[in-house]
């Protein structure tokens, strides 16, 4: 999931053209919070999850697996 949500960051912010700071003055975060979510090796809570969804208009699906306990994320 933290892979998913890195990718989909560093794309939007590319996108649009804008910083790490410029997108966590949009998300209400940091700018290092967005560097450790764009580093792949952090996990975002639901918090910071449905700020990504309100600050960049995501939608976040989650599909989970009862045999393996884990969660993925499906698409952002």
């Amino acid at each position: 999931m933290a892979e998913t949500i890195a990718r989909f960051l560093i794309g939007y912010r590319q996108r649009y053209g804008l910083t790490q700071a410029q997108l966590g003055a949009r998300l209400g975060m940091k700018d290092s919070a967005i560097s450790r979510l764009e580093s792949g090796d952090h996990v975002p809570n639901a918090d910071t999850l449905q700020r990504i969804k309100e600050g960049c208009g995501a939608e976040i699906t989650f599909a989970m697996s009862e045999s393996s306990g884990a969660h993925e994320l499906a698409s952002v």
